[in-house]
């Protein structure tokens, strides 16, 4: 019997990115469109309308961007302001006290 090997530790698992969607299919037209109600003399289209040649836009994926995490820091709890005992008050400041 052969030795068995050492079983190692398994890759961790990452996020799959999403799918992006697929390309668009566009019509396909015909390279060379011939004038319309022209005449022709000597190979030459005189007259008439030519239609415009179809241009597809060309469509880009967006990337993806991952979301940053931005911990939520609790903001500072002031301390209760104690007065002193036995003092009196005057104008906001303390006067006296610690009795």
């Amino acid at each position: 019997s052969y030795p068995s090997y050492p079983s190692y530790p398994s890759y961790p698992s990452y996020p799959s990115y999403p799918s992006f969607p697929s390309y668009p299919s566009f019509p396909s037209y015909p390279s060379y469109y011939p004038s319309y109600g022209g005449k022709m003399y000597g190979g030459k289209m005189y007259g008439g309308y030519t239609p415009p040649t179809y241009t597809p836009p060309v469509y880009t994926p967006p990337t993806y961007t991952p979301p940053v995490y931005v911990p939520h820091v609790p903001a500072p709890v002031a301390a209760p302001v104690t007065p002193t005992l036995c003092g009196k008050m005057y104008g906001g400041k303390m006067y006296g006290g610690s009795c």
